[in-house]
């Protein structure tokens, strides 16, 4: 079975950059400036932000349906100008290569029928796994220790 791992859409995210830090405050996001050795993921090219880069903090419903109560929102990073979506089949982003993450999958009914934790260089055999023992629609990816959702796998 193949697997399309995707990012978010640069277009939902491009007007918060043209806000002032004010405006940002109150939508709940933070604008940021990336330090040498810190780790921002941008969510839309899923590639850490480089050092001086701008960076965005904001939120992002990643289960936004009311019907569940696994509806979430939760927080995310990205990268000014962050360019194309990622959006690959069977390859998994480097930057999500050697952390540990956990591994959501979510049934029709947006329900979480399975739960695991996989380094990035076994994503795609965990998921392989969870599709062939549960029954699984899609599943999220997110950061193991910061629980952030980083992005989202669908069978092709």
């Amino acid at each position: 079975m193949d697997f399309r791992l995707r990012g978010l859409p640069w277009d939902s995210f491009a007007p918060l950059f043209e806000m002032t830090d004010d405006e940002l405050r109150r939508c709940g996001s933070r604008r940021l400036i990336a330090a040498a050795g810190s780790i921002y993921p941008c969510r839309v090219s899923l590639m850490d932000a480089a050092p001086g880069e701008e960076v965005l903090l904001t939120n992002f419903a990643h289960v936004p349906e009311a019907a569940t109560p696994y509806r979430s929102v939760g927080p995310i990073f990205v990268r000014r100008g962050a360019g194309e979506m990622f959006d690959r089949v069977n390859e998994v982003p480097s930057a999500a290569l050697d952390r540990t993450l956990s591994l959501r999958a979510y049934d029709a009914d947006n329900m979480i029928s399975d739960a695991r934790l996989a380094t990035g260089r076994d994503l795609l055999a965990a998921v392989r796994e969870q599709f062939a023992t549960v029954p699984v629609a899609y599943v999220h990816v997110h950061h193991a220790a910061y629980g952030c959702y980083q992005f989202r796998v669908d069978p092709v």
